[in-house]
């Protein structure tokens, strides 16, 4: 609304707005009232210098004219990320959870009604846990060595920079080869399936989860969040490309060790599970 001040003969902006409960509209009223009082401000300005000092008009004019900008362009931080650098991100987290096969072989390897390797370990002296243990651990060494590889690729001849917080980088890796093969541990301890069903589950299953991370579709992590969001908290692929996205992006990096915090914990879940299933399996004659 529009009033005319006849005494100093301005034009001064009015603003009425109606009550709301929302937070929206509520910061939307708010961003007009603070323009309505600049604008009104500087219409005073204008006619009081017009009136009392004309020679000063044009700088009043110049030094308002520098001053009225609403918006402004802030880069998140130092880095420019391109668009399809996501892609690599989710291309490790593939390469990770691939990590699940060995995981998988480490608990077929160790029932005897699978494997003659986990008959014969079933009747040796050696504890079962004790050998677990030590193939996981070798396996997530191995895997990490593996996967260091492809990240050297994508970064050396790919060219793709996802150096950002190179320690922080090179953990993500690690502990996603700890979550895969963790991953593949637990399946492999499920029931007395064939070895090419729990091969197809895992691999399927980490394609499914790939694709809901972004892998072939680079919005998907934002239509999962949008729709069920509780799978981009809980989905490995998605913790761990977001943790690499994160990296590359935020200067903040509470985010980044909520992702890793997250994958630790799935990890140990897996390797928990797994053991209570695979303590509990005893052979009446191997």
């Amino acid at each position: 609304m529009y009033t005319n001040d006849s005494a100093s003969d301005t034009v001064t902006l009015s603003l009425t707005v109606s009550s709301s409960s929302s937070d929206t509209v509520r910061m939307n009223q708010s961003v007009l009232q603070a323009f309505v009082k600049q604008y009104n401000s500087s219409v005073s300005a204008i006619a009081d210098t017009a009136k009392n000092h004309p020679e000063n008009l044009e700088a009043l004019l110049q030094s308002l004219s520098e001053q009225v900008t609403y918006t402004k362009e802030v880069s998140l931080n130092k880095h420019n990320t391109n668009t399809y650098t996501q892609y690599f991100y989710n291309l490790m987290a593939m390469a990770c959870l691939f990590t699940s096969l060995s995981g998988l072989y480490i608990s077929l390897n160790n029932q005897g009604n699978l494997s003659a390797i986990g008959a014969r370990r079933n009747i040796s002296p050696v504890h079962k846990m004790k050998v677990i243990i030590a193939e996981l651990f070798s396996n997530v060494i191995f895997q990490f060595i593996c996967n260091l590889v492809s990240f050297a690729f994508i970064v050396l001849v790919l060219k793709i920079d996802l150096t950002y917080h190179l320690p922080l980088a090179i953990l993500t890796v690690f502990v996603g080869c700890l979550t895969g093969t963790t991953m593949g541990f637990f399946v492999g301890s499920i029931g007395a399936f064939s070895e090419g069903t729990k091969q197809g589950i895992l691999v399927s299953g980490s394609l499914l989860l790939c694709f809901l991370s972004g892998l072939m579709v680079g919005n998907m992590w934002i239509i999962v969040e949008n729709t069920c969001p509780v799978i981009n908290r809980i989905s490995p692929a998605a913790l761990i490309s977001r943790a690499f996205y994160t990296l590359g992006i935020q200067d903040n990096l509470n985010q980044y060790y909520q992702c890793i915090l997250t994958l630790v914990g799935i990890s140990a879940l897996f390797c928990l599970g797994g053991f209570l299933l695979t303590r509990r399996k005893r052979y009446a004659s191997i």
